[in-house]
């Protein structure tokens, strides 16, 4: 989707951790789902910003939603939503097409 993506991480170690709520607010910790994000989001507006030359441009949102798959029946619904997703684009309420100004 030109306005959003969607992936399927795998947590290959087998351990859940919990977001920690003790920690000071801001603080990440290591090897979270968080942390990845963060690093994700961080290192692709760094290589956007140096290849557009345009420093300033907002490109993620501030949050992100997740959603624990927990067996092969939910994986393969997964897959397949992300799959037909763009097929939707057209009548997607953010295409700048379909903007009401």
């Amino acid at each position: 989707m030109p306005n959003h993506i969607h992936s399927i991480i795998i947590n290959e170690t087998g351990i859940a951790r919990n977001a920690p709520t003790d920690t000071k607010f801001g603080h990440v910790a290591a090897g979270t789902l968080s942390c990845v994000i963060r690093s994700f989001k961080s290192e692709t507006s760094k290589q956007i910003h140096i290849l557009t030359k345009k420093p300033y441009l907002t490109i993620w949102q501030r949050n992100y939603f997740e959603h624990i798959i927990r067996n092969e029946n939910e994986l393969n619904k997964t897959r397949e939503y992300i799959k037909s997703n763009p097929s939707i684009w057209e009548r997607d309420r953010n295409n700048p097409t379909n903007l009401r100004i």
